[in-house]
């Protein structure tokens, strides 16, 4: 990121190390403020990212934060609602298309509510993934014992390719990466993620 950050002529003032759980941000945040910087790139997880808002407010820092995916969930944007003049923008994939559209409305129709966030289909998918691959190489012997190699199960998994799912077709590399959907980045507005640029 940082190399690819500075060959696009970007500047990096400084750079903070937050550890998972950490309570107290004012030293690092203070740090950030004197670099006078026009956006803190933050990959944290939503609780983390919360005191990272709380910290932002404290110090009177006026940059707008950038985090991930992890933050595009409902849970998230009712705790920034007592931070609403903080910018926060996040970026991740966006997911579209009639096929997830019908998982999420089936979500909604047996649960009763709305999915919080998008996680669930990536579930679905892998899951679906994972058990057709087992159909294929799992072996059962005279005894009715179920047997799966893990390194068949492994590089069977690593060999998919153009697999239907609801959140893309997937074919996975050599090294396990089967990412199928374009990144966007989406800015909360009104108490909602907007999305705002798709490259």
């Amino acid at each position: 990121f940082i190399t690819q950050f500075r060959s696009l002529g970007g500047r990096i003032t400084t750079i903070e190390i937050v550890r998972q759980g950490d309570r107290n941000l004012i030293e690092p945040m203070q740090r950030i403020a004197e670099g006078n910087v026009s956006l803190i790139y933050a990959p944290l997880l939503p609780g983390d990212m919360v005191r990272l808002l709380e910290t932002h407010e404290a110090v009177n820092e006026t940059a707008p934060i950038m985090g991930n995916r992890v933050l595009r969930g409902n849970w998230f944007l009712e705790q920034h609602a007592d931070y609403r003049d903080i910018i926060v923008y996040a970026t991740g994939p966006e997911l579209v298309g009639e096929a997830y559209l019908e998982l999420a409305a089936t979500y909604e129709e047996r649960y009763g509510v709305a999915p919080a966030t998008q996680d669930f289909a990536y579930a679905y998918d892998a899951t679906q993934m994972l058990l057709q691959t087992l159909q294929e190489i799992a072996v059962v012997d005279g005894d009715g014992n179920l047997y799966v190699g893990r390194q068949a199960l492994r590089e069977r998994l690593f060999q998919t390719i153009l697999y239907p799912g609801t959140t893309g077709t997937f074919t996975c590399t050599t090294w396990g990466n089967c990412s199928t959907n374009p990144l966007s980045v989406a800015r909360i507005s009104n108490d909602a993620w907007e999305v705002i640029y798709r490259p």
